[in-house]
């Protein structure tokens, strides 16, 4: 008996070991699936409405008072901002305590409390170390990809002026993901993902070193909040890298070309305002027609959304595959209807520099592709694909182009471009992944900087061309924002403020309170 007990034991430690070897790897998947699962619970995708449009990125929780992370890049332009949590919770990015666009750091504050934050890493990674990205690549939320740690850089190595230490990794990363955690294996952020380069292959990816993040949050303990549209939003950075080399260069377009093109907007503004108040009333009947349509698609019929048109009155009919198709595509025309709508608000009977301005980012004249040298505006083009963060390959009145954006972030194969005024570049031949060489027409997206030099001059914010100033540091408040800073030029509109790191931003008069206009008044 006690032989056969001994034999038993045996046996029962072998099948033990036998079936530790066989699920060892499911175990390590399993305690990595636990480590993402925790982590994402800090990680916020951020939708962002910016001077040139809509955009998408990432971001993390490093104070549970609501502090967050992210690029610079991310949030520059930008307007308004809001983060999302995994479980669907969102809050408004209140503005932003400090940025280095060098390292592509940008610190900034949500306006919840009590969030789940995620550990910044003290111990810089190793060659060979297993990381895993989270964030919302091309929209997508919530995704976590895998790779390792290839090499540390400086930012002298990436070139431009980056400084810093940047971690290269091989974790396929695309636009969106930019702002979030790349985390170890016990789910401690070692970088942010910024991608930064991408040189000859599409894994070759950097993101900046948990040091340099540490030491950002640090430096930012030092500023007031101030506003998105007062400091962050005034910058207009294209987001760098990631996806692929460029495939075009963005040829230089002259002053002289868009000033004419300003000029016959300005000529038109009635026709091309009344335009807009025509699309508004639509976009708002296709909303409310939308809200009204049917699940499921009659016939079979296998489209998310279909549209059939009674031949009797003309009237439109809404059928969607399910309910889930409904509810995305209402919510889209629903943004639609409430973003001409403010714009609509925002015309002026009669033609300003500000009115056109907010005209020609949403209509112009008729865009001419076959003519080299033109500038129109570019509406209801389709993405067919985007190969990197400048370059896609667009559909527009049934012709492929080439079209270089600033970020191509947030757009996915399918997706309806926002209105754009473009330049027609020429035709040139290029070589497309996965096709052939091929010759198309190229299309270049202008800037809101370009505009806005065409139709305000260079002088375009009245606090740089105003009178220069030198003053002491002091706390300026405007609204429930504030920041330390000095005052370098009054202007009649606004003035221009330089913050303790010698970066400056611009203040409208208006919200100034009132021991700042006191003060300003007691200025030589």
């Amino acid at each position: 008996m006690p032989r056969r007990a001994s034999l038993n034991n045996f046996f029962a430690t072998l099948f033990a070991l036998v079936f530790l070897s066989v699920f060892s790897g499911d175990l390590v998947a399993q305690d990595l699936a636990d480590v993402i699962e925790e982590s994402e619970r800090s990680v916020v995708r951020i939708e962002v409405k910016g001077k040139s449009g809509d955009s998408l990125g990432s971001g993390f929780v490093v104070e549970t008072s609501g502090v967050i992370v992210t690029n610079v890049h991310v949030l520059a332009g930008a307007q308004e901002a809001t983060a999302t949590f995994a479980n669907g919770k969102s809050y408004k990015i209140e503005g932003t305590y400090y940025f280095d666009e060098s390292r592509d750091i940008c610190i900034a504050q949500l306006d919840g409390d009590e969030l789940p934050k995620i550990v910044v890493s003290r111990v810089a990674p190793r060659k060979g170390q297993t990381v895993t990205a989270l964030g919302a690549p091309r929209g997508l939320s919530f995704t976590a990809t895998n790779g390792i740690v290839s090499a540390m850089r400086k930012g002298e190595q990436l070139g431009g002026d980056r400084t810093g230490t940047w971690i290269q990794i091989d974790a396929a990363l695309s636009p969106g993901n930019s702002g979030g955690p790349l985390i170890n294996a016990k789910g401690r952020v070692i970088a942010m993902s910024t991608l930064a380069s991408t040189g000859n292959s599409q894994n070759l990816n950097f993101g900046i070193s948990a040091n340099d993040i540490r030491e950002a949050i640090g430096e930012s303990r030092e500023y007031e909040l101030i506003s998105l549209p007062d400091g962050v939003g005034e910058l207009e950075l294209d987001e760098d890298g990631g996806g692929g080399d460029a495939m075009i260069d963005r040829p230089s377009i002259s002053d002289e070309v868009i000033a004419d093109y300003v000029q016959a907007c300005r000529d038109d503004y009635k026709p091309l305002s009344k335009k807009i108040v025509r699309q508004a009333s639509e976009a708002d009947k296709e909303f409310r027609l939308m809200r009204r349509g049917k699940v499921p698609t009659p016939r079979n019929i296998n489209e998310d959304v279909v549209v059939l048109v009674s031949s009797r009155n003309k009237k439109r009919e809404f059928y969607f595959r399910t309910d889930r198709v409904k509810e995305r595509e209402v919510r889209k025309a629903e943004q639609k209807s409430s973003e001409l709508k403010e714009v609509k608000n925002k015309l002026a009977k009669t033609v300003d520099n500000d009115s056109l301005f907010e005209l020609m980012k949403h209509a112009g004249q008729y865009l001419k592709t076959d003519e080299e040298g033109s500038i129109g505006c570019m509406q209801d083009g389709i993405m067919i694909h985007p190969y990197n963060d400048h370059d896609a390959i667009v559909l527009f009145d049934d012709q492929p182009y080439l079209l270089w954006l600033p970020t191509t972030s947030g757009l996915s194969r399918g997706t309806e471009i926002p209105p754009t005024t473009v330049f027609v570049a020429g035709t040139e031949t290029v070589s497309i992944p996965g096709e052939s060489t091929m010759a198309v027409t190229v299309l270049v997206s202008l800037k809101d900087s370009e505009l806005k030099k065409a139709i305000f001059g260079d002088g375009q914010n009245a606090a740089r061309k105003g009178k220069k100033v030198d003053s002491e540091m002091r706390t300026w408040t405007a609204g429930k924002h504030s920041v330390i800073a000095k005052v370098v030029r009054v202007g009649d509109e606004k003035i221009t403020l330089e913050k303790v790191n010698g970066k400056t931003v611009d203040v409208p008069l208006t919200i100034l309170s009132e021991s700042d206009i006191n003060y300003l008044d007691g200025l030589e």
